[in-house]
């Protein structure tokens, strides 16, 4: 479990990281990028900012399309998860009367909200602990 949770914060760096660097469109939209297009643009940032030598850009640049295409997987996941969720929001509003559906609609935003706090907690201790290695 501890090891899907690195893999998991390993792919939420990458995703933040490369939407730092992500091109924006005439209109001020980020454009859509291939996994290939997100790891070479994530990578020519590093190699810039990290003064990379050849040997690194290469083996950071492989690294980084791994990552970038893992995490595509994981944004279609999440698509379907968010698909699921809400069908399944659907069908309970068509069985729970309006103050139902008010009450379970206020008991799930509660726990997303337990979630993130977890999370936050969790990344404040991770950095405790890394910044005092």
């Amino acid at each position: 479990m501890k090891k899907l949770a690195g893999i998991l914060l390993v792919c939420l760096a990458v995703m933040l990281s490369a939407g730092a660097f992500a091109q924006t469109d005439t209109t001020g939209q980020k454009a859509k990028l291939t996994p290939q297009q997100r790891a070479e643009k994530l990578t020519q940032g590093m190699s810039r900012q990290l003064l990379l030598s050849p040997e690194q850009v290469e083996q950071v640049k492989a690294i980084n399309l791994k990552y970038a295409e893992k995490n595509e997987q994981l944004k279609r996941n999440m698509a379907k998860l968010k698909s699921n969720n809400e069908a399944k929001d659907a069908e309970l509003k068509a069985v729970l009367n309006p103050a139902q559906y008010e009450k379970y609609q206020k008991m799930e935003k509660r726990a997303k909200q337990k979630v993130r706090e977890r999370a936050r907690e969790r990344r404040a201790q991770r950095d405790t602990t890394l910044s005092t290695h």
